[in-house]
């Protein structure tokens, strides 16, 4: 299969020697996690475990915040369990529910404030930071390091600083070091540099000012994906969070970090329900919220009743129109998918210029067992073709099939390449 390794589906995938590895240019920490539910139970449960594991960590930091107001406590829970993006990519093998979840269990450590606690939070660190990649968590610690610092806690300071420093480097070589591995040099096929370096330096090549369009867009996009009341709630307690110094102002600084971050580097999302990029800072979000909260009752201001309100549409009209939304744009993929799953072929060949995304059925296991394998058009040799093509066992998935995804996209169907025809 050497010969057809780049229309296997490259992309993703770190070039390891002349094609001898099959690793993904993320790092590995969320395949781990679902290797190790996969020991026990489906992988697939693996996102709606963390998403649960996020909201028990919720719990615990706002019983430390807020432990005599259980109305506080409360708020920053149903904000968290009624976000549709919180829900519906908890349905995902995304890695974004651990970010989220394992976000939040450092903040419950770190808040705990003693020996055992910063211990496992630096071991929570390693792990969220390896997750998929390197960036996230630690724009999500920094304005905590920045706190300890206000507060001239110089020796948690310095033992986070030392840990981090560590962790990232540990991450950051991670790609240049596993694709060492190769006996020949690596062959530089079409997809994602090796070095965290040259990624960067690749992305920030590419900007332009419609990253502030975009991002714009993301960002409401972001907010639609949330509990209808969370805005509100956020613009309540705005002014007093950016007049504190302590725990309030650093979550908000990590939300700004983060959104800093991705307009300069990935303000493109792809795939995603929300937007995906700020997925791991949603429960600052919904403990800002909490404080907007709070802060409206010590001043006398009922908002139970809007509350009430805003989650009943939250969960009876919000929820099922973006659960309705996701179901549409996955419909036509998880189709295409079984029927080449349930194909009787030995190779499908699937046209992916024919319609957005369709690389995405280009997917196979790493040892190559599956079959069909799925191989993309547009990789492939006249020679290959011909060879492919003579055999009755060889699947065409071409413009014609790819119909319904375009459809899904509004795209007219007559703006597509024409459907594919075996060489002679």
């Amino acid at each position: 299969m050497l010969d057809y390794a780049e229309a296997l589906n490259q992309t993703f995938i770190l070039p390891i020697g002349n094609h001898e590895g099959w690793i993904s240019t993320y790092l590995p920490a969320n395949a781990i996690l679902r290797a190790a539910v996969h020991t026990v139970a489906d992988p697939a449960l693996t996102s709606p475990l963390l998403v649960g594991f996020g909201a028990i960590a919720l719990w615990h930091i706002t019983l430390r915040l807020w432990p005599h107001s259980k109305s506080t406590q409360a708020t920053a829970l149903i904000l968290y369990a009624t976000s549709s993006e919180v829900l519906i990519m908890g349905m995902t093998s995304y890695a974004m529910s651990a970010h989220l979840a394992l976000n939040l269990i450092w903040l419950a450590l770190f808040l705990r404030n003693d020996r055992s606690s910063h211990l496992a939070a630096v071991a929570v660190g390693f792990v969220a930071t390896g997750l998929h990649q390197p960036l996230f968590h630690p724009l999500f610690v920094l304005p905590f390091m920045l706190l300890l610092f206000h507060e001239r806690k110089w020796r948690m300071l310095l033992f986070y600083v030392l840990w981090y420093g560590l962790i990232c480097m540990f991450w950051l070589a991670w790609p240049v070091w596993i694709s060492s591995f190769g006996i020949s040099a690596p062959i530089h096929q079409s997809g994602t540099p090796i070095s965290y370096m040259a990624r960067i330096a690749m992305l920030l090549k590419e900007w332009d000012t419609g990253a502030i369009w975009l991002m714009s867009l993301n960002l409401l996009r972001f907010l639609a994906w949330q509990h209808v009341f969370l805005f509100p709630l956020l613009v309540l307690g705005f002014r007093t969070v950016w007049q504190e110094n302590g725990i309030f102002r650093a979550l908000a600084l990590s939300v700004l970090f983060t959104t800093m971050a991705m307009l300069i580097l990935l303000p493109y999302q792809g795939h995603g329900w929300g937007y995906r990029y700020l997925h791991g800072v949603i429960g600052n979000l919904c403990l800002l919220g909490a404080y907007g909260w709070h802060m409206a009752m010590q001043k006398g201001k009922n908002l139970e009743r809007a509350f009430v309100l805003g989650t009943a549409i939250s969960l009876g009209v919000v929820l099922p129109m973006h659960a309705y939304m996701a179901q549409s744009m996955v419909a036509p993929y998880a189709k295409l998918d079984q029927i080449i799953n349930q194909s009787d072929a030995r190779v499908a060949i699937i046209q992916t210029a024919a319609a957005p995304f369709a690389q995405d059925l280009v997917l196979n296991r790493p040892d190559l067992s599956n079959r069909p394998l799925r191989l993309r058009l547009e990789d492939l040799t006249d020679n290959q073709l011909k060879v492919l093509c003579r055999s009755s066992r060889t699947m065409i998935m071409d413009s014609k099939s790819l119909a319904p995804v375009r459809s899904t996209f509004g795209i007219a169907d007559t703006i597509h390449p024409a459907p594919f025809t075996c060489p002679d």
